[in-house]
């Protein structure tokens, strides 16, 4: 990330069960900012009110990580394996 400038494309690395999007942003691009990755979205608040008080304003950048982890589990009448995914979002 200390070679990203903001506001380029997020990257993305995947392994097997975890897959983590990495991306630098610029504060006024974050009100409303919109991640998405393996069918998991994570939004901003589009009011800017709602980030004032975060003291983001007061950066050069934001770093932003997604990382969703994929769970394989095996359902009792089939032999197919099934994934659910959890999602957290950290700055």
């Amino acid at each position: 990330m200390a070679l990203r400038v903001p506001d380029e494309e997020m990257i993305s690395i995947e392994t097997a069960a975890l897959t983590m999007t990495f991306g630098r942003h610029s504060p006024n691009k974050l009100v409303g900012l919109n991640i998405e990755e393996k069918g998991a979205k994570f939004i901003l608040p589009a009011e800017k009110k709602a980030l004032e008080s975060s003291r983001i304003q007061e950066t050069s950048f934001v770093d932003t990580q997604v990382r969703i982890l994929i769970q394989l589990y095996q359902a009792a009448d089939d032999d197919r394996p099934k994934e659910t995914s959890l999602f957290s979002f950290s700055s």
